[in-house]
């Protein structure tokens, strides 16, 4: 009698069928399972990154529009506080003008005195000197008086101190030129306002000579005060017109 084997279950046909089938079901939650680790993952990182795209986006737009991102050139505040400077320094050249002349006249009156004091011209060429220089003395000073006052009611204000309460950027050079034109134009002005001034107290005390209400004693007093406080007034109207010549506004 022949021993008895029990035959292994893989030959059992009902059981290679279960297996496979169990396989089979494994590998298909596996791939579902995957699919939806998948899904989820796609999901969020597309999510944030439409978000900061969408943050990227609009913060770009919103910061194209702001004045700090803009040159110093371009910035309103800075193109108005150039276009003042421009302005007033443009103005100036008409009291300018008109103060060169009136200066011109208080120069040579002045030099024939200094020529007198030295001996290099006699007292009748002198009067012919302060004779020549009263003539039209007043109708100039007068002209520079109204340019000038037109000029100070007019003109836009330019200081030294415009354009960096304007911006806090660095500023242009051709700004920067601008306002030093200006303020060395004004600088100019003031110098012959005070000097042109003192001329015309001395024109005043030569036609009251002239007039008889002065008597030479008196004239000369007087003009030697003017004498001297001329000459510093037109070394220091000369000093300012000297720097202001190497000045420009483009």
């Amino acid at each position: 009698m022949k021993p008895h084997y029990d035959e292994p279950m893989w030959t059992d046909p009902r059981w290679l069928w279960a297996a496979i089938a169990a396989v089979c079901l494994a590998a298909l939650l596996g791939n579902f399972a995957v699919w939806l680790l998948l899904r989820d993952s796609d999901g969020d990182p597309s999510s944030t990154s439409a978000g900061v795209q969408g943050g990227h986006v609009q913060q770009s737009g919103s910061g194209g529009h702001r004045s700090d991102s803009m040159a110093p050139e371009q910035r309103p505040e800075v193109e108005s506080a150039v276009a003042n400077c421009r302005s007033r320094w443009l103005q100036q050249r008409q009291p300018l003008r008109a103060a060169q002349s009136s200066m011109q006249q208080w120069r040579v009156h002045i030099r024939a005195m200094n020529e007198l004091v030295a001996g290099n011209i006699s007292l009748a060429q002198a009067t012919t000197f302060w004779n020549q220089t009263r003539k039209g003395a007043m109708h100039r000073i007068m002209r520079f008086e109204q340019d000038e006052s037109r000029y100070g009611r007019t003109a836009p204000a330019c200081s030294t101190n415009s354009l960096q309460q304007a911006a806090d950027a660095t500023i242009p050079v051709s700004a920067r030129d601008c306002m030093r034109a200006a303020v060395a134009g004004d600088r100019v002005l003031a110098a012959a306002k005070t000097a042109i001034t003192t001329w015309q107290h001395h024109v005043h005390d030569m036609e009251m000579l002239r007039k008889g209400h002065l008597t030479a004693a008196q004239a000369i007093q007087m003009w030697q005060m003017k004498w001297h406080m001329g000459q510093r007034q037109l070394a220091e109207y000369g000093h300012a017109s000297t720097h202001a010549g190497y000045l420009r506004c483009a």
